[in-house]
Order: C-alpha cells, then structure tokens, then sequence
C-alpha cells in the first residue's frame, strides 16, 4: 500500500515547528499558530490603514457640502424675499398711479362737461361730484352710471347757483373770446354756452397741457 502524502500544517509556509522525533513531521505548538495568526491579522490591518482617516476625510466633505447647500439655500430664499418685495413695492406703485390718472381722467371729464354746461366754476363741481364718477371699460366717465354730460346738467338744473348767468347779447359779448395763449378760468367761465363750444378744442387742449390759470 502506498504511502498517503504528508500534509503542510504550517499556515504560513513559513516556519516550522519541532520536529516529532519519531515520525519525522514536524509538529506545531499554540504558539506557532498564534504568530501565524497575529501575522494574518497584521496584513489584514494593514491594507485598512487609512480607513479612519479616509472616514474622517468623507465624513467632514459630506458635512461641508451640508452647510454649503444650507448657505446657498439661505441666500436663495433671501434673494426671493427680496424679489417678492420689490415687486410688492412696485406694483403698489403702479396701482397708485393707476388710480392717479383715473381720478384725473375722471376730474378733467367732469370739469369739461361742467364747463360746456354753463358751470360758474367747473373745477369746483367736478370736486363736488368726484366721488360719483366713475370710468367705464371704454374709457368715458359716467355720473352715477349715466353718461357725464347729461349728469352733470341734471346737477347743474338742481342747483342753479352754480351756473353762470347768461351772457347778455351786443358788442359787449366779443370781448369774451379768449386770445390765444391766454386762456384763463375767469374768460371761461365768462363764456357763454355757445362761446364755448366754439372754443372748446382749444380749451381742452390748453387744460391737457396745463396752461389754464
């Protein structure tokens, strides 16, 4: 029968234990295979070396990029807040210039019907029936829903006193045409009905520009 082949109880291949005097194998002791075990364990540890480190390295990274995307996340929402303020900010300002020129447009009408209607002082009954006024979706200005012009003569026939006497006829009358370029309140409310409507582009067009005194 043939001899079975040896086996290598060395695990490391490296060194041998004593030597079993009566069979010739060598024989290993608790020590042997615990520095061949502490070798094993000592390249193991040695190929994670740097793992602390590494994860330290990682763990503050991730952190940094944490507090990195908290300060972009805080400026955004301030850059935003500040957005959304100056667009408050401006569309208020727009609409209070909205109601500004409505309230002018709705002034100028009604001074211009009160005007044409024989008023004494258009301005004054234009303040005095300014909260009535409105300016519908076409742009015209209506009293209590009606148009201007037939509002404004209703008012001014309720309340006569506000109406400028009739200009009386004769060659007197002439001298209340305005001059060019001297339009003024008193000439136009020394006007007769019929004075003004002759006059009337021309002075709607001095009020637009501003030049009646």
């Amino acid at each position: 029968m043939a001899d079975e082949p040896k086996t290598d109880l060395n695990p490391t291949g490296g060194e041998t234990g004593q030597d079993d005097a009566s069979t010739g194998e060598a024989r290993f002791t608790q020590a042997d295979l615990d520095r061949a075990i502490e070798r094993r364990l000592a390249r193991e540890r040695a190929k994670y070396a740097d793992y602390d480190r590494l994860k330290a390295e990682a763990e503050t990274a991730a952190q940094a990029l944490q507090e990195a995307r908290a300060e972009a996340d805080g400026r955004l929402q301030a850059l935003e807040s500040d957005r959304l303020d100056k667009v408050r900010v401006l569309e208020a300002r727009l609409d209070e210039a909205r109601k500004s020129l409505t309230a002018e447009r709705v002034r100028n009408g009604l001074a211009a019907a009160a005007a044409r209607a024989g008023a004494c002082d258009s301005e004054q009954v234009a303040v005095l029936l300014g909260g009535r006024a409105r300016l519908d979706a076409d742009g015209r200005v209506t009293l209590d829903g009606t148009d201007a012009e037939e509002g404004v003569r209703a008012y001014l026939a309720a309340n006569p006193h506000l109406v400028r006497p009739a200009a009386r006829g004769g060659a007197g009358s002439a001298t209340n045409r305005p001059e060019p370029g001297t339009l003024s309140r008193e000439a136009i409310r020394a006007m007769s009905p019929e004075e003004f409507r002759r006059h009337e582009r021309e002075i709607l067009e001095a009020a637009r520009k501003g030049l009646i005194r």
